[in-house]
C-alpha cells in the first residue's frame, strides 16, 4: 500500500514539473489540497498534504526572490490550517517563520513580508526580534518598496500599535480608525502571509 502511495506521489510529481507555468503548477497543487479532509485526517490525507507542502517548497527553490512562488502559497496553506484548526495559533505561527526565513528578500528591503515576518515573531514570543524588527521598518525611507499605499500605511499602524510609539505619525492615515484598535487574531490575519 505504501508503495502505492508512493508511486501515485511520483506520478503526480512528475505531470505537475511538465506543466509548464507556475501558475498552472499551483493551481493544480490547490486542486489537490482542497481534497484534503483536516476534520478526518488519514493516511492518504498526509501523504496529499506532505505533497502539498513539498511542492510550495519546490516552487520556493524555483524562484526565491518571489514572494508568490510558493511562499505566499505555503503561508495560506498554513492559514487555512488554522482556520480548519488542524493547527494551533501557535503551530501556524511558527511554520509560517520557517516560510519568512527561506523567503530571501525579507532582509533585503523593507516590505509587507518583513511586517507578516515581524508579526510572527511578536506572537509567538520572540518579542525582541520582533521589536528590533518594527523598529527597523519604521526608521527606514521604505515607502517606494509597497506596490500600495494603503499596504505601506497599514504596515506603519501595526509597527507603531506593536512598538507602543506615539500615534501622532499615522493617526491620519486612512486605514487607522479600522487597524489601530485592533486585537492580536485581527493583527495576525491583516499581515501574516500577505
Amino acid at each position: 500500500m505504501k508503495c502505492l502511495k508512493l508511486l501515485a506521489c511520483i506520478l503526480i510529481s512528475i505531470f505537475f514539473f511538465s506543466c509548464t507555468g507556475r501558475k498552472e503548477r499551483i493551481k493544480k497543487i490547490w486542486e489537490i489540497e482542497e481534497t484534503i479532509d483536516y476534520h478526518n485526517f488519514s493516511d492518504d490525507d498526509k501523504t496529499k498534504l506532505d505533497f502539498v507542502i513539498d511542492s510550495f517548497i519546490s516552487e520556493q527553490k524555483r524562484n526565491s526572490s518571489e514572494w508568490n512562488s510558493g511562499f505566499l502559497q505555503q503561508c495560506m496553506l498554513f492559514k487555512h490550517m488554522y482556520i480548519e484548526k488542524f493547527l494551533t495559533k501557535e503551530e501556524y505561527l511558527k511554520e509560517c517563520i520557517k516560510v519568512y526565513e527561506r523567503y530571501k528578500p525579507i532582509e533585503d528591503k523593507i516590505s509587507l513580508q518583513t511586517c507578516g515576518y515581524a508579526v510572527c515573531l511578536y506572537y509567538s514570543g520572540e518579542k525582541e526580534r520582533s521589536l528590533d524588527i518594527f523598529t527597523r521598518i519604521l526608521e527606514s525611507d521604505c515607502k517606494d518598496n509597497f506596490e500600495y499605499e494603503s499596504a505601506y500605511e497599514g504596515v506603519m499602524i501595526i509597527c507603531t500599535k506593536l512598538l507602543g510609539k506615539d500615534i501622532g505619525s499615522v493617526k491620519e492615515y486612512s486605514l487607522f480608525d479600522e487597524i489601530y484598535p485592533s486585537e492580536e487574531d485581527e493583527i495576525i490575519e491583516i499581515s501574516v502571509g500577505w
